[in-house]
Order: C-alpha cells, then structure tokens, then sequence
C-alpha cells in the first residue's frame, strides 16, 4: 500500500495489524482521485471508517488543504497517526474517534464543512441510510460538496430520501465508488 501522486508519492504506507480492516485497493483509490480532479486541490477533506488513512493521506498529498480521519476503533487511529508521521501531514489533519453514524459532537471539527466526505463502511455494515442522515444533520458536507462511497458493487445504496442524488458511479470488479451531492441544502 502506497501514496500514489503528489508531495508524498511513492511512500509506502504502514499496513493495518488487523485483518478486519480492508484498504481501499491502489487502483480503485488512484480512480477516486482520477474522478475527484482538480476539486482535491485546497479540499477540506473527511474520510470516515478511515482504517490506514490511505484515503485522506492521497488527498493531502494530491494538494488538500486539511484533512479529519474518523474511525471506532484505536489501533486504527494509531495507525493513521503513524501513516501520517511517515508522510510528514500530521500538521495537516484531525484525528477522531466516533461510532458512525453516530451524531454526537466527537464528530464536530472546526475544519466542517467539508468539500469531499470519502467513506469505506465495513461490508457487513447496513446503516447507510442513517450515514446519509448523519452528514445532513450535522451540515458536514457544503453545498456543492461530493459525498463518496466505497461500497460491494452488489449493494444498492439509494439516498434520494435522505438528502442526496447519486451523480456518478463507477465499479471495479467487486468494488463500486458512488458519489453524491446534496440533492436538499443542509446549510442555512
């Protein structure tokens, strides 16, 4: 596992210790930023069920202003720091324990909102529609913001409900990158 463009390219990321944490494959990250473009550069950035940080970690070596990391579990969030220190972007990010999709203000960061949201939810998980609900709520995503999901390509995920229109998908074998935008304004 490696950043693959930008300020830290090339450096190889510590790998998780636990086998239930599952990084985003090289190719299917390098598609997400190919997809993202130029609006990474200057991003204020949120990568939820962060894992390693790869994710947020190419963000900010792609040019992201900041980047918040969030995830449940703490060898997670030690890894993060760790692949952070490596990459000298420590400077340059929050790092946040919460259970997700949790509302609480573990989840508030003087960074919000954010111009890109990226989230790789276990496979197992099944609460997307209170994810949804989470971000609207807490006004985490600005209004011409991107929501990102890494999701099992045989998942349907449908947030029209909750806020959100799907503006693009694009699949790679068993992996599928859905985005969204906010469909209803969650900012006054």
């Amino acid at each position: 596992m490696r950043i693959i463009a930008g300020k830290a390219k090339g450096t190889r990321l510590a790998p998780p210790r636990d086998k239930s944490v599952r990084p985003t494959l090289d190719r299917v990250r390098e598609a997400l930023f190919s997809i993202l473009g130029p609006d990474i550069d200057g991003a204020l950035f949120l990568d939820i069920f962060a894992g390693t940080g790869a994710n947020g970690i190419e963000a900010l070596s792609r040019g992201a202003a900041h980047c918040d990391f969030v995830d449940t579990d703490l060898r997670s969030l030690e890894l993060i720091r760790e692949n952070l220190k490596k990459t000298g972007f420590i400077e340059s990010a929050g790092v946040f324990q919460a259970d997700i999709p949790d509302r609480s203000s573990s989840l508030k960061s003087p960074w919000a909102p954010y111009d890109i949201i990226f989230a790789d939810p276990p496979r197992d998980f099944c609460r997307q529609t209170e994810l949804f609900a989470m971000i609207h709520d807490l006004k985490l995503l600005k209004a011409d913001g991107k929501f990102v999901i890494e999701c099992p390509t045989k998942s349907k995920l449908d947030a029209s409900d909750d806020g959100f229109s799907t503006i693009r998908s694009a699949k790679y074998g068993d992996t599928t990158l859905v985005f969204f935008e906010l469909s209803t304004p969650c900012h006054e």
